[in-house]
Parts: C-alpha cells; sequence; structure tokens
C-alpha cells in the first residue's frame, strides 16, 4: 500500500492505496500482430472483444472463432470470420 492524496470538497486528505497495475497486452488477430493495448490486468478477454468490436472487425459474439488471453505473458490470440483488411494483411 502506499500513501495518495485526495481533494475532495476543498480538503487534501491522505489515503492508502493500491498502485494501479498495468502492462502491455499484444493482440494478434487471425494470425497478424494488430495491436498493442496497455491494460490493467482486469476482464481481459472483455478487453479484447471491445476493441474489436468498436475497431469494426467483428460486429456480434458469432464473428469469433477463438478468443485466448494468457495474462503471464500479455498476449491475446484471437480468430475471427473473414479476413482482415488488405492494408492490415
Amino acid at each position: 500500500m502506499k500513501t495518495i492524496h485526495t481533494y475532495t470538497n476543498g480538503r487534501l486528505e491522505e489515503k492508502q492505496s493500491g498502485i494501479v497495475r498495468e502492462f502491455p497486452l499484444v493482440l494478434h488477430v487471425n494470425g497478424r500482430e494488430l495491436a498493442t493495448l496497455i491494460a490493467s490486468p482486469h476482464d481481459l478477454r472483455f478487453l479484447v472483444a471491445g476493441f474489436l468490436r468498436l475497431q469494426g472487425f467483428v460486429e456480434t459474439a458469432a464473428d469469433f472463432h477463438m478468443l485466448a488471453v494468457c495474462d503471464d505473458f500479455g498476449i491475446a490470440n484471437v480468430r475471427i470470420r473473414g479476413e482482415l483488411p488488405k492494408r492490415l494483411r
């Protein structure tokens, strides 16, 4: 635990809190390295699925053939329906 300072309602207070842990998560889609996401180590499958949805690679859960995340090595492997856009192949 570390001492942090918070400013609430005009008052500065000391509190004890854990340090936020973040690490790189390398994302491979259909065998290609697509991106490296910086993430906290919570709900990484949802992070990967949400990222791919927001980037337009998938539309529904049915578009995923496989989604695996290895927390120990910081790697996510995903197989999706269809091909990656030509600019990413």
